[in-house]
């Protein structure tokens, strides 16, 4: 009887393990077609189109995950604070770029999107247009907003 508690036991820990590596990883879901902008908007825009299969983008990577790649793979500095709750994993963009707010100021590193599904309906910052196409203040942080081809991420710095 014994053997077989400990047999279930080792069997949930390999499960239990197996789906943290998937979930920490992104190893799961299949491989993402298409392409996404990063625009950071300074006194000089900087882009960055992303080819999302030659990145190795996955199904549920989200733009901290894109944040992640540009670091590690075109030298883009960032610096956030994240979280992982009952609510799932976000993180507050401290810097990315060359975007980094004054100290001591009410300024913030502003996110927008063009999925309209997940814009902020609170109004109490105005869209912004870039290149033709309507981006919406983020109602999501960047751990809840999926990569998708044809998204624009658009960071820039606000004041409260």
């Amino acid at each position: 009887m014994k053997k077989f508690n400990l047999s279930k036991k080792l069997l949930a820990l390999v499960l239990t393990l197996a789906a943290l590596f998937t979930v920490l990883c992104g190893c799961s879901g299949d491989a993402l077609e298409g392409k996404a902008t990063v625009v950071l908007h300074g006194d000089t825009d900087v882009v960055y189109e992303l080819d999302l299969k030659e990145c190795g983008f996955k199904e549920k990577d989200n733009v901290y995950v894109a944040l992640k790649w540009l670091y590690d793979n075109k030298d883009v500095p960032f610096s956030a604070n994240t979280t992982f709750n009952d609510k799932g994993f976000d993180a507050f963009i401290n810097s990315v770029g060359d975007l980094t707010p004054a100290s001591n100021t009410t300024q913030y590193i502003a996110f927008f999107h063009n999925v309209e599904s997940q814009k902020d309906t609170y109004g109490y910052v105005d869209n912004v247009t870039y290149n033709n196409t309507t981006l919406y203040y983020s109602a999501v942080g960047v751990g809840g907003l999926e990569l998708t081809d044809g998204l624009i991420i658009y960071f820039t710095i606000l004041s409260y």
